[in-house]
């Protein structure tokens, strides 16, 4: 069986390392991603509706989604929230292209591609987060410097070690969300 891409690598010699290249960056990212914070996995159906029924959105507030992947979660408030403000961070670039496209359907989301560790939130209201507990210790050092105590802290999957939630928010065959304030990291 002959190789489909032969006369195009033959005519174009630098198309199969523009490839590679394309390959490698998507597969390094996502590497960076995982070992830093989490892999992508999307939120599930029953999650996402348990925090846009439960969670206060108010007009003008400033949510983040740190580790965002697709927006799963992020779209599903923006679209029940249309005068709140959504910024989505993702380092992991194909997560991140799929967020991007999605968000030009929206006026009040805003996707960037950036270390969530490196995103600044002293300006949120809500911050949601999605992540593997060995990213917890250095969050929470963050929470720390640049929260505001009244910031609401939504935590999926699992809860912070020493820090009681102020609710637990818990459905049915479902990760639950763990409702934390700003001042609880003090």
């Amino acid at each position: 069986m002959t190789n489909p891409f032969s006369d195009l690598f033959e005519l174009y010699p630098t198309a199969s390392w523009v490839i590679f290249a394309i390959i490698w960056i998507a597969v390094a990212t996502g590497a960076v991603a995982g070992l830093s914070a989490a892999p992508w996995v999307p939120t599930k159906r029953r999650e996402k509706k348990a925090l846009v029924k439960s969670l206060e959105i108010k007009p003008g507030q400033i949510i983040y989604d740190l580790g965002c992947g697709t927006g799963t979660l992020l779209f599903a408030l923006a679209k029940e929230n249309t005068k709140a403000n959504f910024i989505g961070c993702e380092i992991s670039v194909i997560p991140y292209l799929i967020a991007k496209l999605r968000a030009l359907k929206y006026k009040n989301v805003q996707i960037k591609y950036k270390n969530l560790f490196k995103q600044s939130i002293d300006n949120a209201d809500i911050i949601i987060i999605f992540l593997l507990t060995k990213a917890y210790d250095r969050l929470k050092e963050k929470f720390k410097a640049e929260l505001k105590d009244e910031a609401l802290i939504a935590v999926q999957g699992w809860a912070m070690e020493n820090i009681k939630p102020s609710k637990v928010l818990k459905t049915d065959k479902a990760l639950p969300f763990y409702i934390y304030k700003g001042s609880d990291f003090r």
